[in-house]
């Protein structure tokens, strides 16, 4: 297992960077990355201020504290009208003043390097690959892969090697490898959650109309833990189509079915869902939402599995040359299941929203002000809680 993940690092980071959007929850509905065609690099440094009114993520004795953070964010946009390279890394550091009860240190630090790369090889044939890897304390709901609250230090990797072939003026393929997985620095809670998963899907696409395309899609995965034997492999069979609404809006809908088959509980068909939508009006104002319904990790070692629903809406809006604006908010829905002869089921809902504004003061420098909410109601008390985060600060580009 720690081979596997040294290998998805060195791919991940190897293979250069950029956003994160092309793994995961938010990468529903994409084949590629969009590639910025404005500066070929910049550069840009963030420093804020704010209050946390439960660092620790707790049900019970929540620790308030405020904080500061810094950080450096790089990105690089480069190629030619074959080939087309984004290339981004990110560092922060974030200090808590009153500390946070258990945790080994008061300063906490997040790296993010990711890529998006593509080639066109010919008139046919389009090849592509995705990176992201992170090391970072705080859930990524819109990944969908950490714990769905603040745990400890995890790494997490990605990386999708894939190839498009149009056979004829209306039919096509894309076949893809992928593989990712999460890590964690504390062994305990490392005992139940770290995973590796290697899957490969092939999908067809029959363009119907200048508008619409049908696809068909098949999926394998194979998971295998570090820790324990919950091993498993998953079958996806999709059926679905890509709609262009406007020039703007763009929907994308796959439904049909997942068949897991765990070492530990045997097999288990659920329905499954994936359907996004991107909305698009200019360079600094769109809209994102995105939804999935399925089978996951259980997160919580007793259960025999997870079913959940996850919806992300994120827009992002340039109300002036000065004044641009970002909000995002995140809905799961968990079923955790004991199975046959087990205990209790417990069902969990949590919401997570975000608000951002940004003022050019300076021809390169912005003032930033931020608020992050995070709420959690369960069957179980203890993992019950609510989270304030307001932060004010100022990042300068160059």
């Amino acid at each position: 297992m720690k081979n596997k993940f040294a290998i998805l690092a060195i791919v991940g980071s190897a293979a250069f960077a950029t956003t994160s959007q092309a793994q995961g929850l938010m990468g529903i509905g994409a084949v590629d990355e969009d590639f910025d065609s404005g500066l070929p690099f910049t550069t840009t440094l963030t420093a804020d201020f704010g209050w946390d009114s439960n660092a620790n993520a707790s049900s019970q004795e929540a620790e308030e504290s405020a904080y500061t953070r810094a950080g450096i964010d790089a990105r690089w946009v480069g190629g030619n009208r074959r080939t087309n390279v984004t290339l981004g890394a990110s560092f922060s550091a974030i200090y808590y003043f009153d500390g946070i009860e258990g945790a080994d240190e008061d300063v906490f630090y997040n790296g993010r390097v990711s890529l998006n790369a593509r080639h066109n090889v010919n008139r046919r044939l389009t090849v592509g690959n995705n990176a992201y890897v992170s090391y970072e304390i705080e859930p990524d709901y819109a990944i969908g892969e950490s714990a769905s609250r603040r745990t400890d230090n995890y790494l997490y990797g990605y990386n999708s090697a894939w190839a498009s072939y149009a056979w004829n003026r209306r039919f096509s393929t894309i076949a893809r490898y992928t593989v990712n997985g999460v890590k964690y620095d504390e062994s305990d809670v490392g005992l139940s959650e770290d995973r590796f998963t290697q899957t490969v899907s092939l999908e067809g696409r029959y363009l119907l109309n200048r508008l619409t395309t049908l696809v068909g899609e098949y999926r394998f995965s194979d998971s295998n833990y570090e820790s324990i034997a919950r091993d498993y492999q998953s079958h996806y069979v999709l059926g679905g189509f890509d709609h262009n609404f406007s020039r703007e809006l763009v929907g994308t809908v796959r439904a049909g079915a997942q068949i897991r088959d765990s070492e530990a509980y045997g097999s288990d068909t659920e329905p499954y869902a994936e359907v996004a939508l991107r909305y698009a009006t200019g360079k600094h104002s769109s809209l994102h939402w995105i939804n999935r319904y399925g089978n996951e990790d259980s997160e919580l070692l007793d259960f025999q599995k997870r079913v959940s629903y996850r919806s992300s809406l994120s827009y992002n809006q340039e109300f002036s040359q000065r004044l641009r604006g970002n909000a995002g908010v995140t809905y799961v829905h968990n079923d955790f299941s004991y199975g046959e002869g087990g205990g209790r089921d417990i069902t969990e809902d949590l919401v997570a929203l975000s608000l951002g504004l940004s003022y050019r003061i300076l021809s390169n420098v912005d003032l930033t002000a931020g608020y992050y909410f995070t709420t959690v109601s369960s069957d179980e008390a203890f993992r019950e809680y609510d989270r304030h985060r307001v932060s004010l600060g100022l990042s300068t580009t160059f």
